[in-house]
Order: structure tokens, then sequence, then C-alpha cells
């Protein structure tokens, strides 16, 4: 029998004789991309809060150094920081996509469900977990918002840094350098966490992903646009899902 195998964003004609274990392997093969289109997203996110740090560093190291330039060095620093949280938050929003597809995908290899988008629904629903953004800024909840609030700690020092050069600051009930410091960055990590955590919560929905190449190649091509390598995925993912399940359309 003709059906595919999976490559790339399409379904690539191939003859199989077990359509279960083409199934399995189908579905195996699109578990691994997402696995390592995850790592390299971490990778990526990594790298860049690395490269402020280095940039916080550089700008800590040299700030007696830079009594006409101080201004400019913290406010660019700081717009570079709060760059890096914009990017990290980002990160973070595929980092719990990917991981969620992850257990979405699992869960159907466990079943012998026909491969429709309906399926990938259901089992997406039941792999998340419906939290507030009140949850979802847990520091126990996982390392994600850990590292959320570290980058906006570390993002709030060259703030810091030209507030004092300034004279300006949040009232404080304390007095010293060292408290009104940590007053003001808690609440400052505090606010950016809760407005990273209302973004990330927007793509709890199965709604918000399905266009995504995860779940793209179950839906069907538009009549007039649609390529004919993209009917061709549509027709073998059909005729795998009739065998699979004979009520399936």
């Amino acid at each position: 029998m003709l059906v595919g195998r999976y490559q790339g964003s399409l379904i690539q004609p191939m003859a199989v004789t077990d359509p279960l274990q083409f199934r399995d392997d189908l579905l195996a093969s699109i578990y691994e991309e997402i696995n390592e289109n995850m790592r390299a997203s971490d990778t990526k996110r990594d790298q860049v809060i690395a490269s402020y740090i280095v940039v916080l560093g550089a700008t800590i190291a040299a700030w007696k150094d830079l009594p006409q330039w101080r201004e400019l060095i913290a406010a660019t620093t700081a717009l570079f920081g709060l760059a890096t949280f914009v990017v990290a938050t980002q990160y973070r929003r595929w980092h719990w996509i990917y991981s969620t597809s992850i257990s979405t995908y699992q869960r159907v290899r466990s079943t012998k469900d026909a491969l429709t988008l309906a399926t990938f629904r259901n089992a997406w629903n039941a792999s998340r977990d419906p939290v507030s953004v009140w949850r979802l800024m847990d520091p126990r909840e996982g390392v994600e918002i850990v590292m959320t609030y570290l980058l906006a700690f570390l993002s709030f020092v060259p703030v810091y840094l030209l507030m004092t050069e300034n004279g300006w600051g949040l009232a404080s009930p304390v007095s010293g350098d060292l408290p009104p410091f940590l007053v003001d960055a808690v609440l400052y990590a505090l606010a950016l966490s809760y407005l990273s955590s209302r973004f990330a919560k927007r793509f709890r929905s199965f709604a918000t992903v399905e266009n995504s190449w995860m779940y793209r190649w179950l839906k069907e091509p538009p009549a007039a646009s649609g390529s004919g390598s993209q009917s061709s995925s549509k027709g073998i993912l059909r005729r795998l899902n009739a065998i699979l399940d004979p009520h399936v359309e």
C-alpha cells in the first residue's frame, strides 16, 4: 500500500505494509523534530542572555571610569536588558509550546486514533494544565519562571544605575544602599514577570498553535492555493486514517 513519510512540513509517498507501524514512525519523526527545535530554541535563548550578562558585567566593571558617559552607557545597557527580556519571553513561549507539543504527541502515539486535528486538540487539552497567571509566576512551577525572575532582576541593574545617577528612585521605608536597590529590583522583576506570564498564557490554547508546522500538516490545504505536494500529503493522510478508522472522512 502507498502511504507516506514525514519530511519537513509534508508527507512524502512511500510503500508501507504496516499502517500502524508507519503511523508510529510518522509521529516519532515529528516528535524528534520538535525535540530538536526545543533544544535549538533553548540554546539561542541562553546565548542571548549570556550576551547581556557580558555587557552588564563590562558596564559595572567600567562604571567608575565613565564619569562623563554614565547616563548614556546605563541607558543603552538598560535598553539592551529590556530587549533581552522581550526576546527571552518569546523563547519562553516557544519552550512551553514545544514541551506541550511533546506531551501531545506522546499521548497520540499511545492511542490508535486517526490522525486528525481533533485528535491532537484533545491530546493538547489533556496535556496542558489550565492555570492562572499567578500560578505561572510561581517559582515552584519550573526553571523557566525562575530564569524569567533572574533575567528581570539583572535587567534592572542598569536601570538602577541610571536612577541613582539622576537621583531617581522609588519611595522606600528602608535606608542605605542595598535595601532600596533590593526593594526596587523585586518590584521591577515582579512587574516584568507578570507581563511575561500574561503573554505566555495566551499560547495555552490549541487554537493559537494549530497553524504552526507541528500541526499544519493535519489541515486541509486551501482549494485555490493548495500546491500539488500539499494535496498529495493530505491524500496520503486520508488514506492512512481510512485504514486506522473507517469512520473518518
